[in-house]
């Protein structure tokens, strides 16, 4: 199992089978793409608070160059430690009607 901190310094645990099985097959763009995950999880443009489960978070960040669309999205399960599960990874447009941003750094279109 992998491991990276976020932002506030929590660790975020990864599950390389997950990764391949959840992510991979159902997006095969992010295949080779942990780093950038880990990347936007150290340094958000625009954390924020999921819309529908508790102690789950949002992360945006610029996605890697070779993507169609400009953001990456992680979702982070936190516990009651504030220890967190890596859920998924997707590129976007936009941020989520919905979401509670905590802050963004993002520039408005």
């Amino acid at each position: 199992m992998a491991t990276c901190r976020d932002f506030r310094d929590r660790l975020i645990r990864f599950d390389e089978s997950y990764w391949e099985h959840h992510v991979v097959r159902k997006r095969p763009f992010m295949a080779g793409h942990e780093r950038s995950v880990c990347d936007v999880l150290r340094s958000p443009q625009a954390p924020s608070l999921d819309r529908n489960v508790d102690y789950r978070e949002c992360f945006y960040g610029p996605a890697p160059d070779d993507f169609d669309d400009y953001l990456l999205k992680v979702v982070v399960q936190f516990d009651e430690t504030n220890d967190g599960i890596f859920i998924t990874a997707f590129s976007g447009s936009r941020i989520y009607p919905g979401e509670r941003i905590v802050w963004t750094q993002l520039e408005s279109n």
